[in-house]
């Protein structure tokens, strides 16, 4: 069994090293996906492991690839001037046991990135019309997370337009109690600790410097740059019961 084992890793080796041979490009083991700037500089790519990424700018576009043992993934993108522009599409298929219906839509996230923030605008396609907004503006630091109407997702069809939904947060409730409103927001702090990432939700008016914590992530070599289930590898939600942790 022992033998079995070596034999199935030098195989993945074998793939791996393949994949990057005729590679010209220099390989990191990280991302800075909030500056667009790679971390972490290989030096012997071949026996660093099966996991590693590149980049390369092509007219006005940033290609980061990502090589495993298994696949190749591009993650590319755009430069639109103010901003940098990425986008994201998967199918799903959603089955009801109420109704006993069988409903596909498509999960799709657009990302705006400018002066070391990420904003993210989540959202559903069903029947060619789209719906479930989330905006989040994501730093290293924190995230303000807004929930949209659907008539308000869709106007909000511009980056300028986007960008001043966190100038207006006086126009949204905030969302302390987890009941869901029309017009809503959360706020949260992130802490980081080896491979853990703390959020804690800061709640208004509270004495807490950090708030009460809400989530726990596990994240591995690429921190915060997630890609095919890379990065944030599982994340556990703490429900509003009482007894949460608050610092």
């Amino acid at each position: 069994m022992k033998y079995l084992i070596v034999f199935l890793v030098t195989i993945q080796l074998s793939c791996f090293t393949h994949k990057i041979k005729n590679n010209e490009n220099d390989f990191y083991s990280s991302f800075d996906e909030y500056s667009l700037v790679p971390l972490n500089k290989i030096s012997d790519v071949e026996s660093y492991g099966n996991r590693v990424l590149s980049t390369q700018t092509k007219n006005d576009s940033l290609i980061v690839t990502i090589y495993d043992d298994k696949n190749i993934y591009d993650v590319v993108y755009v430069n639109k001037g103010m901003f940098w522009y990425n986008e994201f599409h998967e199918n799903f298929d959603n089955f009801s046991e109420d109704s006993g219906v069988d409903t596909t839509f498509k999960f799709s996230f657009e990302k705006y990135i400018y002066n070391d923030t990420i904003m993210k605008l989540e959202y559903n396609i069903h029947e060619n019309h789209r719906e479930s907004f989330y905006l989040s503006f994501i730093t290293k630091r924190d995230e303000h997370l807004f929930y949209l109407t659907d008539s308000l997702g869709e106007s909000l069809n511009s980056f300028l337009k986007l960008k001043d939904v966190i100038n207006q947060k006086g126009s949204f409730q905030y969302d302390a109690l987890g009941v869901t409103q029309e017009k809503y927001y959360k706020y949260f702090i992130k802490v980081i600790h080896g491979d853990t990432l703390f959020e804690y939700e800061k709640l208004p008016n509270t004495k807490y410097e950090l708030g009460c914590l809400r989530s726990v992530s596990v994240i591995d070599g690429f921190g915060e740059f997630e890609i095919k289930g890379y990065g944030i590898i599982d994340k556990f939600y703490l429900d509003n019961n009482g007894s949460l942790p608050c610092r």
